[in-house]
């Protein structure tokens, strides 16, 4: 069976929980107590100065947006993203430009960002897709010119470029806490912020005004801020108390899951017609799932109806899937984005949901599976 985060470590972790809300309350206004505490342990293991923990990842990503003030401007971001992050970036009335992907990290081509940008252009959305940091290093000319840049590790907590954590090079980073992240709290997500304007209107945006009134000088604050509305996007003092325990683990748990992730790595290698992608050095992906390119010819869609056909469980892990449907609903991706196009056919991901370890008896049921997939 499966071991995750939770049950390698929630006995442990849930002790240490129950002991930080003995004095504390299920609501906490202010974020103050535990919620400070996790704050600070995101803030120096990321090293961002300015951390809102949040509900939900697609909650921090909203107050990302506002705090890059989108509203009314243009949003650069990648056509792999699933319907509802489309559905909740639209809330916020921005006009959506998107860019076609690069086919090493499958995050947006800087280089076709940089042509895409124009006076409008508030800001860009880099997604670290499957656990792959993207290329947000190589968008430092659109920072110098004022473009936020905002980097979605939703599924790249553990991830790693040259020894950095993500976030390194931009300004805004969003963390998702979601139970299906390799960091799985059941719910919840984080903000992180390099400079102190965007925290303060992330803050505005999305705490409770106890918050923001806490942080200002109160006759300041409800003199430009008087309704005093907020989108209540603030976490629950349960889950913070659960990631402030889960992250004194979570380096044991994070070099257990690695070395299984080797072993599924090198057991999928042996399979005839598949090819890994080729990381740049240096980098090394949260490896949630282990992506691979299925040979020309074999489509995702194929493969999948004939795992399912052998009985592997599409809702259960380990699971595939490909980067899904292009988001702005063009009927011909091909011609509008064909580095896209193309993966969405052939990539193939392995993954397990922060799994660290199978009996045996799966993997190689699973690799087996898999084989006869691809020789349909």
């Amino acid at each position: 069976m499966s071991e995750t985060l939770w049950n390698a470590f929630g006995r442990q972790a849930w002790q240490r929980a129950g002991e930080l809300l003995q004095k504390e309350t299920l609501s906490l206004l202010e974020g103050e107590g535990v919620i400070a505490e996790f704050e600070a342990a995101l803030s120096a293991r990321f090293g961002f100065p300015f951390v809102l923990a949040t509900s939900s990842g697609t909650a921090a990503l909203q107050d990302a947006l506002w705090a890059a003030q989108v509203s009314g401007g243009e949003l650069l971001l990648p056509p792999n993203l699933p319907p509802y992050l489309i559905r909740a970036i639209s809330l916020l009335s921005a006009r959506l430009c998107f860019v076609d992907i690069e086919p090493q990290r499958l995050g947006i081509d800087p280089q076709k960002a940089q042509e895409a940008v124009h006076p409008a252009t508030r800001a860009v959305l880099v997604v670290d897709q499957i656990g792959i940091p993207a290329c947000t290093a190589a968008l430092a000319p659109l920072r110098e010119n004022g473009v936020v840049v905002i980097e979605d590790a939703a599924q790249a907590f553990s991830a790693q470029e040259k020894g950095q954590p993500p976030g390194a090079d931009a300004d805004m980073l969003v963390l998702s806490f979601q139970g299906a992240k390799s960091f799985g709290l059941g719910e919840g997500g984080a903000l992180l912020c390099r400079y102190r304007h965007h925290y303060e209107r992330a803050l505005r945006f999305g705490q409770h005004p106890a918050r923001w009134l806490a942080e200002w000088d109160g006759g300041a604050v409800q003199k430009h801020f008087p309704q005093r509305i907020a989108m209540q996007h603030r976490i629950s003092p349960l889950t913070a108390a659960l990631g402030v325990a889960m992250l004194v683990y979570y380096d044991a748990f994070e070099a257990t899951r690695l070395a299984a992730v080797e072993v599924l790595r090198t057991a999928v290698s042996t399979l005839p017609g598949l090819h890994t992608l080729e990381l740049p050095e240096g980098l090394r992906p949260d490896w949630a799932v282990v992506p691979v390119q299925l040979p020309k010819g074999v489509s995702v869609q194929s493969v999948v109806r004939q795992l399912q056909q052998q009985g592997i469980d599409a809702d259960r892990f380990p699971q595939a899937f490909g980067l899904g449907r292009p988001s702005d609903g063009s009927l011909s991706p091909a011609i509008r984005y064909p580095v896209f196009a193309d993966l969405q056919q052939r990539l193939f991901a392995i993954g397990w949901a922060g799994a660290v370890r199978w009996e045996e008896h799966e993997m190689e049921a699973m690799c087996r599976a898999l084989q006869n997939a691809l020789q349909f």
